[in-house]
This record gives structure tokens, sequence and C-alpha cells, in this order.
């Protein structure tokens, strides 16, 4: 037992305690959106069917729907969505650097999308944390023989963070159960620490698959000494604590908090995010509801509950479908019936029950974007300019969501990714002029393209209107405003096309067309000079012969 254990878990504690509305709302979010992640009031056990009571798989999949949509948005595998720059520009424009740079790119796109380092597994399980509960959490670290970069989802039930006075997530504690032979692998194998006593007497006492508590804490080190090098001197700290003894078992450190913690919509003052669920979730349990009385309605229409005549009701009537009950004729109805047995008639609408539940399913899809997210494509129905304004509002709606989650969601895996790798000579030898640079990344979405095509559709309009003034006022020097280059780039950037040249090749090739022109005209001056040479020798000679 320690003292410093002690306090974290004091720690962790409070934020327990301070986090129960919160659990709260993220289980019966979970409960209809995304039951794979039940147990935050409670623990769940392992293999438990948790979709008893669920009638209707809309929520489900419009909230798959979005998730889906975020990863193809804001990290598509199938396009670079970062580019690496230097916050100075004059050295940013340089050719060595440029290359350098491209590079890096190019290797850290390779090294996230490694199958070993399953971001994609990983960061769809965040992406559904994220439409669902509203707050994600992601691990980005190094594999145990430094040769590759791993990702790992993190549970939010498990999992408590603490902002700093900016408002960003820069410590947590989490929690984790380990077998005593699962403990002994990963503290004392795999990190070199200690194992607790309890873990231990479980060894001894032949229990290995006993399990057990523990918590990782991670957090700024607000002490550090000059010069010092090793792990336990990094910025950030790294312990973990042994929950039965109150014991420290092993602590290190990072280079950068190795954790991305988007959140998809904060209010001021709260640590976790609001998600799209949020305001769909008193649809969905209508939809719930919905569901099993359509459901019962059309038992009863299908197959209906029988009533049959006898002396009198025998035992309790039965109303499910199908069943008889029975009843006393006369006593009924006074008198004998043309067909005493029949059908009960409910008089259920189920048209409009499912009317009702298209109406509400509707609710759910609008909830998590589903319109917004299906941009236009130019057609027949649909001119140019009414694709554009479609555009316009898809950037305005969903436009800030994706620039927060660009922020606190994309930025820290790539720095994440980039520090790893450069202290692991991943990137070569760095050019001497960016020793002590800034390095700034720059998110290249499709959310970015659709900014840029908006952009690339004023700028022509600019030109055309441009050229019309020209046109009109028989002055072509008005042209001359236009800057040629950076429409061209911005129109590649647009379509993502990538083909214009470097600026040094766009350069090059210019210098050689200057020289060929300049050689051309030089060789026009010297056939114009041998013209007029010869038209002067022949009338010269013409005017001799004439005795003048």
């Amino acid at each position: 037992m320690s003292d410093r254990a002690l306090r974290m878990l004091e720690r962790l504690e409070k934020l327990k305690s301070d986090r129960q509305n919160w659990d709260a709302h993220f289980e019966s979010l979970a409960r209809v959106f995304l039951p794979r992640r039940l147990g935050f009031i409670s623990e769940r056990p392992e293999g438990e069917r948790r979709t008893e009571e669920l009638f209707d798989g809309t929520p489900q999949q419009a909230a798959r729907g979005l998730a889906a949509a975020l990863d193809g948005l804001l990290k598509p595998k199938t396009e670079a969505w970062v580019r690496t720059r230097v916050v100075d520009d004059v050295l940013d424009n340089q050719d060595e650097v440029k290359d350098w740079l491209g590079f890096v790119d190019d290797r850290m796109f390779k090294a996230i999308y490694n199958p070993r380092a399953r971001f994609q597994q990983a960061s769809g399980e965040v992406d559904h944390d994220l439409a669902v509960l509203g707050t994600g959490a992601l691990f980005i670290g190094e594999a145990q023989n430094l040769d590759r970069l791993t990702f790992a989802s993190q549970d939010l039930s498990g999992l408590y963070i603490m902002v700093d006075a900016d408002g960003m997530v820069n410590a947590l504690y989490r929690t984790r159960k380990f077998t005593a032979r699962q403990a002994q692998d990963f503290f004392v194998d795999r990190l070199g620490g200690s194992l607790g006593k309890t873990a231990g007497k479980a060894l001894e006492n032949k229990t290995p698959d006993k399990k057990l508590d523990y918590v990782h804490v991670v957090l700024p080190r607000r002490e550090r000494e000059d010069g010092r090098k090793d792990n336990r001197n990094l910025p950030f700290a790294s312990v973990w604590i042994d929950v039965a003894d109150k014991a420290v078992l092993h602590e290190s450190g990072f280079h950068e908090f190795p954790f991305a913690i988007p959140r998809w919509d904060t209010l001021s003052g709260e640590l976790y995010g609001r998600s799209p669920a949020m305001i769909a979730l008193p649809d969905a349990n209508t939809l719930q509801a919905q569901g099993e009385t359509i459901l019962m309605a059309g038992e009863y229409a299908t197959l209906p509950p029988i009533f049959a005549p006898s002396d009198s009701i025998v035992g309790t009537s039965k109303l499910r479908p199908g069943r008889y009950t029975f009843y006393d004729l006369d006593a009924a109805v006074g008198q004998r019936l043309a067909q005493p047995i029949f059908p009960m008639q409910t008089g259920a609408n189920i048209p409009i029950g499912r009317e009702m539940q298209n109406d509400t399913r509707d609710q759910v899809w609008a909830a998590f974007f589903r319109n917004v997210l299906n941009l236009p494509n130019a057609g027949p129905q649909m001119t140019a300019t009414e694709v554009i304004q479609r555009k316009e509002e898809f950037v305005r709606t969903i436009g800030p969501v994706f620039g927060r989650l660009e922020s606190d969601y994309l930025s820290p895996i790539v720095e994440r990714a980039f520090g790893i790798m450069l202290r692991a000579g991943a990137f070569g030898d760095m050019p001497d002029v960016l020793a002590g640079a800034d390095v700034r990344f720059e998110f290249r979405s499709p959310i970015e393209r659709v900014r840029k095509q908006i952009e690339a559709v004023a700028a022509l309009k600019s030109v055309e209107e441009i050229g019309l003034v020209a046109r009109a006022t028989g002055d072509p020097d008005v042209m001359d405003f236009i800057d040629r280059d950076k429409v061209a780039k911005l129109i590649d950037e647009a379509n993502g096309a990538d083909i214009l040249r470097s600026d040094r090749e766009v350069a090059e090739l210019r210098g050689q067309r200057a020289q060929t022109e300049q050689a051309a005209a030089q060789v026009a001056d010297a056939e114009k000079a041998l013209t007029v040479g010869a038209d002067v020798l022949q009338k010269t000679g013409l005017l001799n012969q004439a005795g003048v």
C-alpha cells in the first residue's frame, strides 16, 4: 500500500461519483443504439444477449450509418487525408523541404493503415461511440518491438477524463481487469514492473484465471528534472495501480498524450460530449413501443382469439392469439347466435400504425444527418447552381462539427504518430534547415474538398464576369488582376485530382519556353534582317542599272 496509490484511487472514486448522471444517460443510449456498450450502471457478463427488449433496429442502423460517414468523411483510406507542412512559409516553399515532407506523408499514411496497426478497426469503434455516446477514446502507441504503430479503442464505461484550463483533455483514469496470469505477462514480462501480492497468491494457489482490478492513470508530469532522459521524466506520466493491494506496480511516461478523446459537441462546464443519439433517444424509445404494439396487432389480425359458447365461462378469458374463450350463449345475447363461434374483432388499424412508425423512423434518421450526408451530384433533375447550394448547406450544417473532430480526433492521432515515427528514425535524415522548425498538419477530408469546390465555382464565376467587363470596355488589361496559377491550384484541389506540376517544375518549364521563344524571336529577327538586306541589294542593283 502506498500513499500515492491511495490518492489516485480516491481521485478515481470522485470522478466516478461525478459521472453518475452521465452513466445513466449512457446506459439509456447504449440500450437502443449500441447494445454492445451496455455496462455503465452495472457490470454485464460476457456473451450476454442484449437485444431482447428491442423491436426496431432503425436506431442501430442510423448510428451505424453516421459512424460509416464519419470514417469516409474524416479519414478515407482511398486518399491521403493529411498533409504535413512547416509553419514558416519560406521554409515550406523550399524544394528540399517539400520533398522531405512528401516522403513523411507517404510513410506516415502507410504506417497508420498498416493492417497490423488495426487503425481501421479501432477508429471504427470510436466513430460508433462518437455517434451514440458523444465521446470516444482511441489509444495511439507503438508495438513492443517498436516496429509499428498500434491503435486500440477504449471502453468509455471504464474511462474517466480530465481537462486543462483550456478545456482540452490532458489526463484520464481507466479501469482494467486482468487475470493473475495476464497480470504476470503484462506487468512483469512486458513492462518489467512488479506483480501485486494478490495476483502472486492467486498464482501460488493455482488460480491463474482469477480476475483482478487495475487502474491506469495518464496525466501531465508536474515535476521534471532537467537533463534526465528516461521514461519517468517524460512530459506525461503513466502509472499502473493494483486496486486490491492499493500499490503502484509500474510507472513510465509518454512524450505526447497517447489518447485521442474526440467529443461530438460539448456544453460549457461539461466534460463529456453530447451526441446525435441524445437528440434521437425519445424517438428511438417510441419506435420500440410502436414496434411491440404493431407486432401484437399483427398477431391479433392474423391469428385472433376465438370465442365459443358454453353453459358459462370456463376459467379465465384467454386473449392470446389463437386461444379460445368460452361464454354462456343465452347470458351473452339473450338468444342463440347464427354463428356462435367467432374471432375477436379488435378494430386495429395496422396501416396507420405503420405510417406513424415510418414517421418516427424518419425523425431518427434526420437526427443522424442522413439527408445532409447524401451529397447531391449534378444531373438533369438539378442545375449546377442547385447542386452548389445544396453543398453549401451541407458545409454549414456539418462543417462545424467536423472542424471540431479534426482538432480533437485527427490532430492527436497524426501528432502522436508523427512523434513516434520521427523518434524511431522512420523518416530518414531531416533537412538541416528544418532544425527547430514547427510542423503543422493540414487535413484534406471530403468536407474540405466540398469547401474547395464552392470556392472554385466562385473563382470561375469571377473570371467569367471579369472577362465580360474586359469585352464590354474593350480593355483587356483588367484581366491582369486574375492570378491564373492560383485559380488552377484551386480547381485541382477542389477536384482532388492532384495533377499539377510543382512550382519548381512549372518554373523550369516556363524558363525553357521563354528560351525557346527568345531563340525563335532571334531567328525571326535574323530572317527579317536578311529579307530587308536582300531588298536593299536588289533595289540598289536596279538603280545602278538605271544609271542613277
